[in-house]
């Protein structure tokens, strides 16, 4: 569960949203989360890391459960932010902005909770929404890139083994006594 600070609505793993005192605002439009799909989206695309610039916290903690046979369980540190605000009170908050995009992955962004607090902080003059958006798709290209590397470094590692290894085997027959 995650409870959104400006409305004060939990967000159940359904994607659903409990209703707080603040959802019956009158002028308030009724969310009910992001949906699984944008959920999966926006946590695969951050690579479950803050979106931050130069923060590289880790937004999930596992930890291994010994009474359970080794089992990791998963914990949920990172913050899920608006870029607009669903709350007339909040950051950002923009009456023009479509009801029915509020709660997509295109109008949220991944953040420990320290650069979450502080985006919002002011009630977010300092990051208006074009900044948190070019913010959170420069992380996610950078992320994308980290991994490409990474994985054509893993490939080349792998075949200067497998070349390491035949050259190995090759001095092995050419040192073993002839029978």
């Amino acid at each position: 569960m995650i409870r959104d600070r400006w409305t004060g609505r939990v967000q159940m793993s359904v994607g659903r949203m409990k209703p707080s005192i603040s959802s019956q605002v009158e002028h308030q439009p009724e969310t009910v989360g992001l949906s699984p799909q944008d959920r999966k989206t926006l946590w695969a695309c951050s690579r479950h890391l803050c979106a931050f610039p130069q923060c590289r916290r880790q937004l999930t903690a596992g930890e291994v459960d010994a009474r359970r046979g080794g089992e990791t369980l998963q914990t949920i540190v990172g913050e899920e932010a608006h870029v607009y605000s669903p709350s007339p009170e909040g950051p950002r908050y923009d009456a023009n902005y479509p009801a029915n995009k509020l709660e997509t992955y295109k109008n949220r962004t991944l953040l420990c909770s320290i650069h979450h607090t502080f985006i919002d902080s002011e009630k977010g003059r300092a990051y208006d929404p074009d900044t948190l958006t070019k913010m959170m798709r420069r992380h996610e290209r950078q992320e994308e890139r980290r991994e490409r590397i990474s994985g054509t470094v893993r490939a080349y590692v792998a075949d200067q083994y497998e070349v390491d290894d035949k050259v190995l085997f090759r001095q092995t027959q050419a040192r073993r006594p002839s029978g």
